[in-house]
């Protein structure tokens, strides 16, 4: 599971490879679909980004709030930021501190 992370990584910054955010999205997925946390709030940042993939903000939003509930850390600094910025909800800056 991580070398589908590392893969997914590898690809995204062209780390000795051509970057290509469509197999660095597919890494993801296979490791997000086998429970890895970084992988899920990885893919959710694809999905907000529309890398690899078309951008689904639902998508992401559910992704980032299910690897919150697991404990990642990414997703919730991911999630205090979009609270911030008010992408995705209104701007609330008392939800983004409880983050």
């Amino acid at each position: 599971m991580k070398d589908q992370v590392g893969s997914g990584r590898f690809v995204e910054q062209a780390r000795g490879v051509t970057a290509n955010e469509s197999i660095a999205f597919d890494w993801y997925g296979k490791a997000a679909k086998r429970g890895h946390l970084k992988a899920t709030a990885a893919l959710a940042e694809c999905y907000f980004n529309g890398h690899g993939f078309k951008t689904d903000t639902e998508v992401a939003f559910g992704l980032f709030n299910h690897a919150l509930e697991r404990g990642s850390f990414d997703a919730m600094r991911r999630l205090a930021s979009i609270c911030l910025d008010g992408v995705l909800v209104k701007k609330d800056y008392d939800i983004a501190a409880s983050f």
